[in-house]
């Protein structure tokens, strides 16, 4: 139900022979594509499937040793890809949302038919325009709004589901507080490890010597809000938890650091004739010197900014909103989902992969799901980023593969996060992520959910859901875009353009008479196969191309550059600009027998005193589109 190919924000990369032969191993007939963010994986699986109906040997060396290759080109021949995609919800946040940040959550979209495929497109494809850059590098992502869901979803065609951990509503449930919390511990571990020179922490002796006190009345520190604070501030700050302890030695360091600097670089003040040295000012020098003489100091380079990221994890602790707070948001969140996609098409996705927050978010979300009336729509699913089967890879090789598999993709995910695991640092649950059969599935989620009616619930909408899910590609339909202005079709456009150009090239004279049947001939079969609006984009761009060309290259490549043939003719005027041949050439190709394209414009070869057929170019028995231009844009 839920799978990652080969093209997923690095997270999976799967050999998709190998992927869809192990899907085929366990009896699957329907599979979703359900990449991270994208669809680009969907075709690229959809021809390799077709490939290995024909000859499946060719694409994968496992098959070739599999014991029972009949019965899976059978299994083979039944299956079906559906598309969809794991898109990234943007989330209404009681967080802080700042630094570009935004929160969200996954949330899996399955096209049921071809509109559902073609929301999905369109979903897609605003997403990307709503691309969010992260923070870190490789956590951009392109965000889905909720407003991007109203305007493209077509009731009844499209199936959602809550995801994994990390989904719509896990983040509340659980995981987001519990983020926090793993990286406010992972962050004071590793400041712990680091090492702040002790010999900034003073002792009480020097502490509270002379010298100090008068030193820490001048000294100041910049804490994380960019507050300067007295050292004497830092000095009886809070230090109950082991990150606020920590950040206070920070400072206390980071003051001593800049009193030790300041001291190194003191000269002793020196008598003129004109001004002797203070007997006071000189004793306090002295007093100074023999301070820093007697701290033994050694220049090290603070972690400042990690410091500052221990501050900002302290804070968002400390703002955690309560469960009351994420109820309602939950609830919220949860209406409008239904409102969009219809309560029939939603569920609750359940997976287990052995860590110990999903005992709690899945159990979270049960309780979550009863609260909202609607215990009948879960699903089971294993959230597949190594893509192999036990059942197609055998026994014998399981563990070496599966290994190897999972070392893959840490080696895939560096390229984005820049961190690799290896051997024992590779977490256990990663082994688990695998493409399970139906008794595995069992097996693991009842570890966590004890109500065998809810498995069963959730096998048999899986189930439901496969049956419904059926994208049937059009075939041999060609799309091209409508071109109307004014109220006017296509074809009415293009009867203008034609007598427009026949005022340019013929002037007051007009078309001559053993012309017309020429013409006419041409204008019908182009408007009768529904290629008027082809050739007047084509004319559009191409007059465009020319107009704009005229101007210097300064204003082209500029955000002062034109958009409208229009306004391009209006600032060539106001410029003053001696318009010249721009060489666009005068056409070539098959397009060059054209009679009517010479009025249009799109060629500037006259092609009947050459005797050029325009039946090369087009004619009613022609299957494939034409092509009109072959010019160097």
């Amino acid at each position: 139900m839920h799978n990652h190919f080969e093209s997923d924000k690095d997270t999976a990369n799967g050999n998709l022979a190998d992927m869809i032969l192990s899907f085929a191993s366990i009896g699957r007939t329907k599979v979703p594509v359900t990449d991270h963010g994208v669809m680009t994986a969907f075709e690229d699986a959809r021809d390799m499937l077709e490939h290995l109906k024909d000859k499946p040997y060719e694409y994968s060396e496992t098959y070739n040793t599999y014991p029972d290759k009949d019965k899976l080109k059978q299994q083979l021949s039944r299956m079906e890809l559906i598309p969809g995609v794991e898109g990234y919800l943007k989330l209404p946040s009681n967080f802080r949302e700042e630094d570009g940040h935004i929160f969200t959550g996954h949330f899996l979209l399955i096209a049921k038919d071809y509109i559902g495929y073609q929301s999905l497109c369109h979903i897609v494809t605003q997403s990307g325009k709503d691309y969010v850059k992260g923070k870190k590098k490789g956590t951009g992502k392109p965000v889905i709004t909720l407003d991007n869901l109203r305007k493209n979803v077509k009731k009844g065609h499209v199936i959602a589901t809550s995801a994994c951990i990390a989904g719509i509503f896990g983040m509340r449930l659980g995981l987001s507080n519990d983020n926090v919390k793993n990286k406010l511990n992972d962050q004071i571990q590793k400041l712990s490890q680091c090492e702040l020179d002790e010999n900034f922490i003073l002792s009480d002796e020097q502490l509270h010597s002379p010298a100090y006190r008068k030193l820490i009345a001048k000294v100041t520190v910049e804490d994380i809000d960019k507050e300067k604070r007295s050292l004497s501030e830092v000095l009886s700050m809070d230090e109950s938890t082991d990150a606020k302890y920590l950040y206070k030695r920070f400072l206390i360091t980071k003051a001593n650091k800049a009193i030790m600097d300041a001291l190194s670089k003191e000269k002793e003040p020196k008598a003129t004739a004109k001004h002797p040295v203070h007997p006071t000012t000189l004793a306090y020098y002295n007093e100074r010197k023999a301070f820093y003489e007697s701290t033994v100091y050694v220049a090290k380079r603070l972690n400042t900014r990690g410091f500052h990221t221990l501050v900002e994890l302290m804070t968002q602790c400390e703002n955690m909103p309560d469960e009351s707070d994420n109820f309602a948001l939950n609830e919220s969140l949860y209406h409008d989902i239904i409102d969009i996609f219809g309560e029939d098409d939603f569920y609750f996705e359940l997976q287990y992969h052995g860590l110990e927050r999903e005992r709690v978010i899945y159990n979270n979300l049960i309780d979550f799901a009863k609260q909202m009336g609607n215990t009948n729509h879960f699903i089971i699913s294993n959230d597949v980023h190594v893509g192999i089967s036990k059942a197609f890879i055998g026994t014998d090789n399981w563990d070496e593969r599966l290994k190897r598999e999972v070392l893959k993709r840490h080696i895939i995910k560096f390229t984005r996060f820049n961190t690799f695991l290896d051997g024992p640092d590779i977490p256990t649950d990663d082994y688990e992520y695998y493409i399970k059969d139906d008794t595995e599935l069992r097996d693991w989620v009842s570890r966590i959910v004890d109500d065998t009616s809810i498995l069963d619930n959730a096998f048999m909408n899986r189930n439901r859901i496969f049956d419904e899910c059926h994208v049937e590609f059009p075939e041999g339909e060609n799309h091209y875009p409508a071109f109307i202005k004014d109220g006017k079709s296509a074809e009415e456009l293009f009867d203008e353009a034609i007598a427009e150009g026949i005022k340019k090239r013929y002037g007051d004279a007009g078309l001559p008479p053993e012309r017309k049947d020429r013409l006419d001939y041409e204008c019908n079969i182009i408007k009768s196969m529904g290629y008027a609006a082809y050739h007047l984009i084509v004319q559009d761009y191409l007059e465009y191309g020319r107009t704009v060309g005229q101007l210097p290259e300064e204003i082209i490549q500029s955000d002062k550059c034109p958009y409208t043939i229009e306004e391009a003719n209006r600032m060539i005027e106001t410029l003053g600009i001696e318009r010249t041949a721009y060489p666009i050439g005068p056409g070539r190709g098959s397009a060059g027998g054209s009679f009517a394209c010479y009025l249009l414009g799109i060629i500037d070869l006259d092609p009947i005193p050459y005797g050029l057929l325009f039946e090369r170019f087009l004619n009613p028995s022609r299957a494939s589109m034409p092509k009109l231009i072959g010019y160097p844009l």
